[in-house]
């Protein structure tokens, strides 16, 4: 199905630029187009919490078409085939909060679709986000917490069209580039990054729902915690990742209803950055972890 630019990327994230790798969340994968979870969601599940280092992790699914006014003829459509994706510019996000992308058809600076041409295939890519403790404490308040609005452009790439308006619009122009014809990087300014200060943590630990939060020292040493709410004793997977994907740890537990913690011997894993995922067989969190 095809979606215009426009309504796609009303669910890009935030940025700034890290080196941290990340994986696609395979709950979306056969989800349409657009930035995974949703802004409130993002809110809820990947806030920044004072004196802990931050890590959070959006997926990715391109398009690879999409509608645009056809400008040889204004009020007629075009079907714009798109091979590459990119976010130009972030403004907003707290000092040395960044971002990386990654996943799949990510080479360093954009995403690239499969194919060419007008024959072209989405991927599954994604977003890390990072920031050290000392910068997530600079950025936090003393109480409660603070919205960072961030404002996002992100460009695409067109391949082909149809129908073939090449003379106009040359296979391989980016849209920033198009503004004479009325197009152009489309602003997004959905998302808010939350920050939390030294209360107002607590706040969040909802146990009418199943929710997981950030695991707690971040960056841990010998032991680390994962707290998570469930209001149904049901039994709930822990799955922990190093960045190549492989699963160097798996536990599954029966949650009590309420607030439950799992405890992990993080002293006996290599120092680095690793993925887990949390899931009660409906709902999957993933979140990051640093051991050090």
């Amino acid at each position: 199905m095809k979606k215009t630019l426009l309504n796609l990327f009303a669910g890009v994230l935030i940025a700034g630029t890290a080196s941290a790798q990340c994986t696609f969340d395979s709950q979306y994968s056969s989800a349409p187009g657009n930035f995974f979870p949703d802004s409130a969601t993002f809110i809820a599940e990947q806030y920044a919490t004072t004196g802990m280092a931050y890590a959070g992790t959006v997926s990715i699914r391109t398009i690879s078409d999409t509608l645009v006014e056809n400008p040889v003829t204004p009020g007629s459509y075009i079907t714009a085939y798109i091979d590459a994706f990119k976010i130009e510019s972030v403004t907003g996000q707290p000092a040395g909060f960044t971002y990386q992308g990654g996943g799949g058809g990510w080479d360093g600076t954009q995403w690239n679709n499969g194919g060419s041409g007008t024959n072209t295939t989405p991927v599954e890519g994604c977003l890390s986000f990072s920031a050290s403790a000392s910068d997530v404490t600079a950025a936090a308040p003393l109480t409660g917490y603070t919205d960072y609005p961030v404002a996002v452009l992100v460009d695409a790439r067109i391949s082909g069209t149809d129908p073939n308006i090449s003379f106009l619009v040359p296979n391989g122009t980016w849209i920033s580039s198009l503004s004479s014809l009325g197009l152009g990087s489309l602003p997004v300014d959905d998302y808010v990054l939350r920050v939390y200060g030294t209360t107002g943590i607590s706040e969040t630990l909802n146990p009418n729902v199943f929710q997981v939060h950030q695991s707690y020292p971040n960056p841990a040493g010998n032991e680390a915690t994962i707290t998570f709410t469930n209001p149904r004793v049901e039994e709930v997977e822990l799955k922990i990742f190093n960045m190549l994907g492989a699963v160097v740890y798996n536990e599954t537990v029966v949650s009590e209803a309420g607030v439950n913690d799992i405890k992990l011997n993080t002293g006996r894993m290599s120092a680095g950055l690793y993925v887990y995922t949390v899931s009660n067989g409906t709902k999957t969190f993933t979140q990051k972890m640093t051991v050090k």
